[in-house]
């Protein structure tokens, strides 16, 4: 059997999961919604479910899977793959014991980590930042993440919260985030907020362009 890496990505509006080789070359990719807003029992279960579909593909075809790892928002305690902190897009994952849940379920060890910082690793052993030792990466979706490697090292900082790049305030009583600061990154770049700068835009604009239209039309 070859071996392969199993993975799965929590995001605010969708899971992606997939298997990659030991070379970092995608087998395959799948995408489902994470209905976020379900909580965090709904949200194990579409886990479980996007787990049990790599397994089975992995046993089907011949590839050899020694454990799950997850990323997911928010701040992770990694070794006990617990989410400690508010995760401002997945609202009650704080203090879910993702690891325990899924390993039982799975019988397979899972990891658990911040989504951004699983991106940088894999970035600096198969992507963009392969051959670096210092590097920043940011996430850019639902919300915005981010993690810094240091002479090779992933710094995760005292509370496992260092690199969380969305959060640093940027505008002086700018607009509330949905971590409860004002003026983040967040706030304006992220997705939520990049479409709130296109409708105040659109409301605005004399263009007759279709975005424009859709816009006000609430589209």
């Amino acid at each position: 059997m070859s071996k392969a890496y199993a993975g799965i990505d929590l995001g605010g509006t969708n899971i992606k999961f997939g298997l990659v080789s030991t070379d970092g070359e995608p087998i395959i990719a799948r995408t489902v919604p994470s209905n976020a807003s379900e909580g965090a029992e709904s949200i194990l279960a579409s886990l479980l479910e996007c787990g049990q579909e790599l397994l089975l593909f992995a046993d089907e075809n011949g590839f050899d899977i020694d454990y799950l790892g997850i990323g997911s928002p928010g701040t992770v305690d990694s070794e006990r793959g617990r989410i400690l902190g508010h995760s401002p897009n997945i609202p009650g994952w704080q203090d879910t014991e993702v690891s325990e849940k899924l390993s039982e379920k799975l019988n397979l060890p899972v990891h658990v980590d911040n989504d951004a910082n699983v991106m940088a690793v894999a970035e600096v052993k198969f992507g963009a930042a392969r051959g670096y030792e210092n590097v920043i990466c940011t996430t850019v979706g639902t919300g915005i993440g981010g993690a810094v490697i240091i002479a090779g090292q992933l710094v995760r900082g005292a509370s496992y919260s260092a690199g969380e790049l969305g959060h640093v305030p940027v505008v002086k009583d700018g607009k509330k985030c949905s971590c409860g600061l004002s003026g983040c990154v967040e706030a304006y770049a992220g997705a939520s907020g990049l479409l709130d700068i296109l409708r105040e835009s659109a409301l605005f604009s004399s263009s007759a362009s279709k975005l424009a239209e859709d816009l006000k039309n609430g589209r």
